[in-house]
Order: structure tokens, then sequence, then C-alpha cells
């Protein structure tokens, strides 16, 4: 299985790490509050979609997915993205919608693959 859509849900097993080839992860338009932390095993992971949830926070595990070109994150309730998000180099883009994080003090891009950045941010 390569593409995986789930809607209507509010929690995701820990057993979604047994989808050892799953490339592209749909989550969006759920009541998830966090992912389990098992997802940092995917991979083969190259795109996870989780707008329009209720994310409060994101494991430290998602730091693990070499492999992540897109992550689609709008629309949750982030206040903080864990430290090993630096280590998600493979990341094409940035939605422009980084730009609305007003209280955004410092936002380190270094050694990563980004094509372009939003205007937003300047």
């Amino acid at each position: 299985m390569s593409l995986l859509r789930l809607k209507g849900i509010d929690n995701l097993s820990e057993k979604i790490s047994e989808f050892k080839n799953l490339r592209k992860l749909d989550l969006n338009f759920n009541s998830l509050t966090e992912p389990p932390r098992s997802i940092g095993k995917l991979d083969n992971l190259t795109s996870i979609h989780l707008a329009y949830n209720k994310l409060k926070i994101l494991p430290d595990s998602f730091g693990n997915l070499k492999n992540l070109k897109l992550l689609v994150i709008n629309d949750n309730k982030l206040i903080k993205l864990p430290d090993s998000f630096g280590n998600l180099n493979e990341l094409e883009s940035l939605p422009e919608s980084i730009g609305n994080l007003k209280n955004l003090t410092l936002f380190s891009l270094t050694n990563n693959k980004l094509i372009q950045i939003p205007e937003t941010i300047g």
C-alpha cells in the first residue's frame, strides 16, 4: 500500500508503523490531537497531510522521517514543533501560512532542500 487516506477519526493506532511501504498518508479533516509516536518508523513516507485536525503537539519521532518531502499541518492548534524537525532536510516547500506565526522569533532552515521560501516569512 502506498497511499492511506483516513476520515472521521479521532485517534490513530501505533500499528500504523506496520505499513512499511506507505509513501503518502492523508489524515486531513479529522479530530486528531496527537499522531502516534510510531509514525516516525514509516521510513518510506514522502508526504503527510494533517490539516484541519486538532493537533496540539507532534511527536519527536517526526524527525526520523528522512524521506519526507511534503508536510501539511495547517489549521491545527499547534503551539510548538519538536526540535527533531530540523532533521527533515528533504522537505521541498513550506506552506504560505507559515507566515502567520506572529510570535515566532527564530526559524532556522539550514541544511535543507527547500526550493522556495514563502514570501509571508519575509
